[in-house]
């Protein structure tokens, strides 16, 4: 179904180097969002990751399509992420 307008919610989540955590912080956030709100996003943001980082988002996004990624490198710290 394509969504016509924006979101009720919009969360932004600045990754780097969180493969370990990319599922648990993802699986969290979502069931908190669904409990308020049936409109709502995350951008997850990879900030140049040197682990597998983007990877787990992109293979979290397929599974839950209100996830989707940004990526950028090198590193340039959480604003970056937040204006990207």
């Amino acid at each position: 179904m394509e969504r016509i307008g924006k979101p009720e919610v919009s969360v932004i989540i600045p990754m780097y180097n969180e493969e370990e955590n990319v599922k648990r912080t993802l699986d969290r956030v979502c069931r908190a969002l669904n409990s308020k709100w049936s409109d709502w996003e995350v951008m997850a943001v990879d900030e140049g990751s040197s682990d597998k980082t983007k990877e787990q988002i992109k293979r979290y996004s397929k599974l839950e399509p209100k996830v989707s990624l940004a990526t950028y490198f090198p590193n340039q710290g959480p604003g970056k992420a937040l204006r990207v």
